[in-house]
């Protein structure tokens, strides 16, 4: 993060020259805006947060990209050649690899340096210039923003199923988007310390552009604030520092905040993005204008320190909860009580603090309100809740059967209920209430379409019974799944599950089975292939 802002800080004193701003004065602003994006409380899930280490080592080569793409443009003025052309051209190609092979992002290289150009250099008066930058523009940074759009093409299919576990389609989220994007820009410029996490799960989607009506009002603003920032370089030439800060800003959404189904709000998209809002903000508060009086220009500085001060101490509020889990996953579950991700944490803590009673609550409440999201807590329920004629669990099933299950909650599952080799499974957990479940999870998936999650729900009951040593019973399950989807390892552990009731000829024909399936299925092969030979070699034996 320290390098991420020596690099920043290089970066913003050569936008200072593009403004035309004294060398005294960028170097003011540079270091102010610097200081203040450091110091963000926005970035500290980024900074502590451990998975998101990720996102600084891509940040890192995307800025000392940007900042050898700037240098090497200044020094190319005049100098305009192919040798020069293929040079920052190498530097860019490089420079995304590194950074996309840390983080995806880092494809978006070219998108904040087009930003730049859009923003500084529209008007080239020379004519060899003004053909040699354009090419510059089309070959080096907006061919791979094209090569991007025409692989999000390809894998349309692909991201389209994608949606289908996720709360939200592909057009309710872009609208949704419109309203996030004016959240983030009040959590850069407005700090509140309650807001700064990774509890923002339960953004409220966007269903139409008038439900929620604020979605018209979010978009309707985003067109009126581009418009405005293209007039601006366009037509009127003067405040390009509010373009840059506009365009800049959503170039670093352009991935994360568009048709890929992602989660709606994490505050990591903003790490970079946020920083043309920040300097166009310093730009204003520290210049003094011709316009304003003295007091006025005074009060403009005095803002600014207050500003810096109050995001400083707001930090020091986030980084003191970031280094007290069991503080931080109460104050999250206040800050976000409909939060399941902030819910989830709260009940990881007291769990692993020993407070069974909060624990035994909390489990309840997420089973009732997120059974979709929250079906492996039933091996942490306390006893009483687990009788198949309780209420708890009546209402628990009832809540299943009636929500949204995706194959990520059955998956989940398997590790919870199926004892494989001496582990795994809930050792409390009765047969009745696993049963129970199947049936609102069947139920579930019959008002949808079938299709992969039924096929998932099918193997996670012929994987339990077969665990169980209740064979005729997996067979029958995946017999179900079979019919859907053939499968190679399904025909195996439906050839298995005979071998294992003695039916030796049924078991050698599904082999047969299984092995010409296999001939489709190149993803892992040889370990495939080596299990069905296996299996083949135990049916030659002594029969069971």
């Amino acid at each position: 993060h320290l390098m991420n802002m020596v690099f920043l800080f290089f970066i913003a004193k050569i936008i200072g020259g593009y403004l035309g701003l004294s060398v005294k004065q960028g170097l003011a602003v540079a270091s102010v805006a610097t200081l203040w994006w450091g110091i963000h409380p926005l970035h500290m899930s980024s900074v502590l947060y451990v998975i998101q280490r990720m996102n600084l080592l891509s940040h890192f080569f995307m800025l000392a990209t940007v900042l050898a793409y700037l240098n090497m443009r200044n020094w190319m003025i005049g100098r305009e050649s192919f040798f020069a052309f293929m040079l920052l051209g190498a530097t860019v190609l490089i420079g995304i690899i590194f950074a996309v092979l840390s983080k995806e992002n880092g494809v978006l290289i070219p998108a904040f340096l087009l930003a730049i150009e859009f923003s500084f250099f529209s008007h080239h008066t020379n004519r060899r210039q003004v053909v040699y930058w354009r090419l510059v523009r089309w070959v080096i940074l907006a061919m791979p923003l094209l090569f991007l759009v025409g692989y999000l093409i390809w894998n349309w299919q692909s991201m389209m199923d994608a949606y289908a576990h996720r709360d939200f389609t592909m057009s309710e989220r872009v609208l949704t988007q419109s309203r996030v994007l004016w959240m983030y820009v009040q959590s850069i410029l407005f700090p509140i310390s309650g807001q700064y996490g990774v509890v923002h799960d339960n953004v409220a989607i966007s269903f139409s552009l008038f439900n929620p009506v604020s979605t018209f009002f979010s978009v309707l603003s985003w067109i009126a604030v581009i418009s405005l920032a293209v007039v601006l370089v366009v037509v009127q030439k003067r405040y390009v520092v509010f373009s840059f800060a506009v365009f800049f800003f959503l170039a670093g959404h352009v991935l994360e905040s568009t048709v890929i189904p992602l989660e709606l709000y994490f505050e990591h998209r903003n790490y970079l993005a946020s920083f043309g809002l920040i300097y166009a903000l310093c730009w204003f508060l520290l210049l003094e204008s011709k316009a304003l009086s003295s007091l006025l220009n005074g009060l403009k500085k005095g803002l600014l320190v207050c500003l810096i001060a109050i995001f400083s101490l707001v930090s020091v509020d986030v980084a003191r909860l970031w280094a007290n889990p069991t503080e931080q996953a109460f104050a999250w579950v206040m800050q976000s009580p409909d939060s399941l991700r902030a819910n989830q944490y709260l009940f990881a803590v007291v769990s692993k603090d020993g407070q069974r009673e909060l624990a035994n609550k909390l489990n309840e409440k997420m089973m009732l309100n997120w059974p979709e999201a929250g079906l492996s807590y039933l091996c942490n329920a306390p006893d009483s809740s687990l009788d198949s004629d309780s209420s708890a669990q009546t209402q628990l099933m009832e809540k299943i059967a009636s929500a949204k299950i995706t194959r990520w909650e059955i998956r989940e599952l398997k590790g919870f209920i199926i004892k494989e080799n001496g582990q795994g499974g809930c050792q409390g957990l009765p047969e009745s209430t696993i049963l129970a479940l199947f049936d609102a999870l069947t139920e579930s998936l019959s008002k949808k379409t079938a299709g992969t999650n039924e096929n998932e729900l099918y193997e996670l009951v012929g994987r339990y019974y077969f665990a169980e040593g209740r064979y005729h019973e997996a067979i029958k399950a995946w017999q179900q799944y079979y019919h859907q989807k053939p499968s190679a390892m399904i025909a195996y552990f439906m050839a298995y599950s005979f071998h294992k009731v003695g039916d030796r000829g049924k078991a050698s024909s599904t082999l047969r089975v299984a092995k010409e399936q296999l001939k489709n299925d190149v993803a892992g092969y040889d370990r495939k292939m080596r299990k069905l030979e296996n299996l083949e070699a135990l049916l030659k034996g002594p029969a069971l």
